[in-house]
């Protein structure tokens, strides 16, 4: 029997605690729904009972971004993805992010949740994929790890899609400090479209305003994002390749979304940067998200 409000659209909630730091898990997405520090928001929370409006919080496997019209050819056999976002004809943000995935290891601070990614037209691999949350008195660590479980080398990309906020401030009065290697225009449909500096320059702290992001944008090796404002700050840290930024337009920018991603948009395409897994091979990417005084 189904009792009424017994299952949500973002499966279960689990709820992790550590000193002065709690966060909510969701199974569907292995999604992150919210983090605060001392009762204030470190990143954009949602309802469990909708669907996220804006790729909140989920995991992004086996790519992630956009792959131009949902087509790739890999080992000289076209491949033809669902196309997700309708708006740009574009397969968007991967597989995983609406599976329902499986409760493994946990405590009062940490859970590893794990799901299978079966070989399927469009992407004949299997994977199997793991997100790792881990909170300690310090701040939140999440690790993705895919591994192929297949008999053939499997193209992948990871990345993790977290809205930050300092309290849920609109994004305009918030000042982001943020240092990439350079910056990928991108065309109408989000696709790249050539590179160049970061513009605009955030390298030093600066008000974001009325400025709109939607860029890949290539990391110089271990890095950061911080955001701040009267009521404290929030840093996400990684040693990703590449970084997507989006000053969050389908949330009313009440969050930016910053996502490390081991890869840039349509790199199923381009090949750049993508990670070609060996049988029995895995592939990794963490990051860290903290409250700053």
């Amino acid at each position: 029997m189904i009792v009424a409000g017994s299952l949500r659209a973002n499966g279960r909630g689990l709820p992790l605690q550590s000193g002065d730091y709690s966060a909510v898990v969701t199974t569907v997405g292995a999604g992150l729904a919210r983090l605060t520090h001392a009762a204030v928001d470190l990143v954009h929370p949602f309802d469990l009972t909708r669907v996220p409006a804006a790729y909140e919080g989920k995991v992004l496997a086996p790519w992630p971004n956009r792959v131009r019209d949902g087509r790739w050819s890999w080992e000289g056999r076209e491949h033809l993805l669902p196309i997700s976002e309708r708006t740009t004809g574009n397969a968007l943000h991967g597989l995983a992010c609406w599976q329902d995935w499986q409760v493994g290891a946990r405590s009062a601070e940490s859970v590893i949740l794990h799901t299978t990614l079966p070989a399927q037209p469009g992407y004949p691999f299997r994977l199997e994929l793991e997100a790792h949350y881990r909170l300690d008195p310090t701040g939140l660590t999440v690790t993705l790890v895919a591994m192929n479980d297949g008999v053939a080398p499997a193209p992948v990309g990871l990345g993790l899609h977290p809205y930050l906020t300092v309290g849920g401030a609109r994004i305009d009065e918030l000042t982001l400090e943020f240092a990439a290697s350079a910056m990928l225009a991108v065309d109408e449909r989000g696709l790249p479209a050539g590179e160049g500096a970061p513009d605009p320059d955030f390298t030093q702290p600066r008000l974001i305003g009325a400025t709109t992001i939607d860029n890949p944008f290539r990391m110089p090796g271990p890095w950061a994002a911080r955001l701040r404002s009267d009521r404290g700050g929030v840093e996400l840290r990684s040693d990703s390749a590449w970084a997507h930024l989006y000053t969050g337009e389908l949330i009313g920018r009440r969050g930016l979304a910053v996502e490390p991603t081991t890869c840039p948009p349509d790199a199923f395409n381009s090949g750049e940067d993508l990670l070609v897994l060996g049988p029995g091979a895995e592939a990794r990417l963490s990051c860290r998200i903290a409250a700053l005084a």
